[in-house]
């Protein structure tokens, strides 16, 4: 673990991977859109296009040992990062209750 050692955790959030619900329907615009969420199908997405485009072995090895390999990989945001997607959360959910209401 000298990756935590060196990393400098008061600039970043590191959070283990979790599996979705097997029966959530996420769609595309989702995975693709809400960087905050989904990373578990967006990770997975990444890995089968990378098999797609380069063969890779060790990327099939992973799809084919999910459930074992998930818990291998962290999410590492910067805070700065994190919480501008927020607040770009936010304003779009006013934007939308604005329209509402109208």
């Amino acid at each position: 673990d000298d990756f935590y050692e060196k990393c400098n955790r008061s600039m970043v959030e590191i959070k283990k991977m979790t599996s979705l619900p097997v029966n959530r329907d996420i769609s595309e615009e989702d995975i693709e859109n809400d960087l905050l969420n989904y990373d578990e199908a967006r990770l997975k997405k990444i890995l089968q296009k990378h098999i797609k485009y380069s063969n890779s072995v060790k990327a099939k090895m992973i799809i084919d040992n999910w459930e074992k390999m998930l818990p291998k990989f962290v999410k590492i945001t910067p805070i700065e990062y994190r919480k501008a997607l927020e607040n770009k959360d936010i304003i779009k959910l006013k934007e939308k209750i604005k329209v509402a209401g109208e």
